[in-house]
């Protein structure tokens, strides 16, 4: 499994890429397309770009897209960044034996109609990681759509009670 973790006050995040390969269209299509030379066309990229990788279940917020794509182009745009994400995902390795020594409480949150990180990449870190609890969302793809902002908070909160009862059970 390819993927990198990081820990923050013992919560495990993890940012899993392993699985099988991503649909060669989506690649060709948007995410390997000749950068854009305007912000116009930046902001048609960023469309296309989520509109085939987003969540098909839950609605679609161009208009939230084309604002994020807009701030990007003008904070410093770097058409080569994502490239370089792509080389970092396939030179990082596997990380499954890394992954079996987490002994913090982790949830793993993965849609089932993610396009490039598919499902069982998220059912393989939840396997590799000791205790981890797998949440699939149906119809979620690889963004994080608005309509589950609460329930991926209520997930959130509730890891950080774990962690919480976790570090204090080990503090004694």
């Amino acid at each position: 499994m390819e993927g990198a973790t990081t820990e923050a006050n013992g919560i495990e995040l993890v940012y899993d890429s392993y699985g099988d390969e991503a649909d060669p269209t989506i690649l060709l299509g948007t995410l390997l397309a000749p950068p854009p030379s305007d912000r116009a066309g930046h902001e048609q990229l960023a469309v296309e770009t989520w509109k085939a990788i987003g969540s098909p279940g839950f609605s679609f917020r161009e208009e939230r897209v084309r604002g994020l794509a807009r701030r990007i182009w003008e904070t410093g745009y770097d058409p080569a960044g994502v490239g370089r994400q792509l080389i970092a995902i396939q030179a990082s390795g596997d990380r499954t034996e890394a992954l079996r020594t987490v002994e913090v409480p982790t949830v793993v949150i993965h849609g089932d109609s993610d396009p490039l990180v598919q499902h069982p990449g998220g059912a393989a870190t939840a396997e590799a990681i000791r205790g981890a609890e797998l949440e699939t969302i149906e119809g979620m793809g690889h963004d994080l759509p608005g309509e589950l902002f609460d329930r991926f908070a209520d997930r959130i909160a509730g890891l950080a009670r774990r962690a919480d009862a976790h570090a204090t059970a080990a503090a004694s």
